[in-house]
């Protein structure tokens, strides 16, 4: 499956959904990227969603129907957009996948679901670079983030809630690399 540049992270691709006669809106929360204030609550949240979802609904582009999709804190957001009290009345549809269904009370169970949520980053990153290396980039995933955080996040403005994980370099070479050969496996495998 393909996706435009067009896609946010852990959102929909508006490169499909816009030619099938839909809008996609992406809206940061407070307090994330370039918006401005302290992040809020989930309920807080949920009210700010809330209010953007009615504001949609009454444009001249809209046909008053809205709908929510997306992965993660995105699917998490679809929950509690919809269990606000009153739902939004012009939210017709969630399409949550891969949202946070329990959280867990005890210290063991919540530090290996974030362990887990490490791991799944960079197998996500790892998966980048294979991607790139298929197309004919060259790429290089530096976890020197996770030694200056503090930095990482200035540098690239991030939230501070953010705990920068690595840093994925992609190129280009100036020149065509020599060729190498591949190794035997048997060279370098001890079998005991």
């Amino acid at each position: 499956m393909k996706i435009s540049l067009l896609t946010p992270w852990e959102g929909p691709d508006p490169a499909f959904w816009v030619p099938n006669d839909y809008v996609v809106m992406i809206a940061d929360r407070r307090g994330d990227f370039k918006s401005e204030g302290k992040a809020p609550s989930p309920d807080q949240q949920a009210d700010d969603i809330f209010q953007v979802i009615e504001w949609a609904a009454i444009q001249p582009w809209s046909n008053g129907n809205v709908g929510m999709l997306g992965v993660s804190a995105l699917a998490s957001n679809q929950y509690f957009t919809a269990s606000h009290q009153p739902p939004p009345p012009h939210l017709k549809a969630i399409v949550p996948w891969e949202g946070q269904m329990d959280r867990y009370r005890d210290a063991r169970r919540s530090q290996a679901e974030r362990l887990m949520a490490v791991q799944s980053v960079a197998m996500a990153g790892e998966n980048l670079l294979l991607a790139a290396a298929a197309e004919g980039w060259g790429a290089c995933w530096m976890c020197a983030p996770l030694f200056a955080g503090e930095e990482a996040r200035r540098a690239l403005d991030l939230p501070a809630a953010w705990e920068p994980q690595g840093l994925v370099l992609l190129g280009q070479a100036a020149e065509a690399p020599r060729p190498r050969g591949r190794i035997n496996l048997e060279d370098v495998t001890a079998w005991r």
